[in-house]
């Protein structure tokens, strides 16, 4: 079915402005590991969605361990509190979208030092405090190695941790599976730089679809679900993250630099608006 077909199911208004409420502040999103190259992406995309956003903009938090001077865009730092995120006390009022990244921080960008990274058994206490801090969204970018996720999984909540973000208390939960290139130590004989060799022409050989999609594709769609998306669970698979995020229209090649200005954002609408909507269906 093409995305216009999709789209032409049933009116537009019934995805648009979901969880929207009046409100005499702007909504706070705290992002969790805006680092790497899909931290930076996407909080690019948060200023680009400030252009053209009709609901009111969003207030956007970035956690640190460190206070520091340093600006990320417009955003705000906000200090991470001491000790384990199950030991966090809350601060009812102060979050109501959380998006958690994994993308790993790049160490030679000083700034990127001091930004706080989750890791995967951080997720269930994170999405506890946030819920208690007032959170009714929870959007995660899981990242898997490309090509060795089973197809049973894909789909839906694959483990435990998922389960328990389902019932964290946050009314919507948006899980996009997201491809990543393997990530292999560099070794020091040949045998190593052999095999690490081998492993890079493998995945040369999975389907295009199986591959790590470019990381502001991905920012963009998860800033069209968020629009988009209504109230419960949404599981977005690798292939899905990968169609919507293709960064040049078909036939211009995939460079980024070759799409239109806009085309990007647009053309993750789209194939937001269209998933959401045969979800409903």
């Amino acid at each position: 079915m093409t995305i216009a077909a999709a789209l032409g199911q049933r009116p537009a208004a019934w995805v648009d402005g979901a969880l929207a409420k009046p409100s005499d502040r702007a909504p706070i999103w705290l992002v969790a590991g805006a680092t790497g190259h899909l931290g930076s992406d996407w909080l690019r995309a948060c200023e680009r969605n400030r252009g053209h956003s009709e609901q009111a903009h969003p207030l956007v938090q970035v956690l640190t361990t460190q206070a520091f001077s340093a600006s990320v865009g417009r955003a705000q730092m906000r200090l991470a509190p001491q000790g384990e995120c199950a030991q966090w006390a809350p601060q009812p009022g102060s979050v109501d979208v959380l998006i958690v990244l994994f993308d790993p921080p790049r160490l030679y960008y000083q700034r990127e030092r001091a930004l706080w990274a989750p890791t995967p058994s951080d997720t269930p206490a994170l999405a506890r405090w946030a819920a208690a801090c007032g959170a009714h969204t929870l959007l995660l970018v899981q990242p898997h190695e490309q090509g060795r996720m089973p197809a049973a999984l894909r789909a839906g909540l694959a483990s435990l941790d998922e389960h328990a973000l389902a019932s964290s208390g946050v009314q919507r939960l948006i899980v996009l599976r997201s491809a990543r290139a393997p990530q292999h130590a560099r070794g020091h004989t040949w045998l190593d730089r052999m095999a690490a060799q081998w492993w890079s022409v493998f995945g040369l050989m999975l389907p295009q679809q199986w591959q790590a999609p470019r990381s502001a594709g991905v920012a963009a769609f998860a800033l069209a679900c968020l629009r988009h998306a209504p109230a419960g669970v949404h599981v977005a698979t690798p292939e899905q993250v990968w169609l919507a995020a293709q960064s040049a229209p078909a036939g211009r090649g995939h460079a980024a630099s070759k799409a239109p200005p806009g085309w990007l954002d647009g053309h993750a609408e789209q194939h937001a608006r269209a998933w959401l909507l045969s979800q409903k269906g």
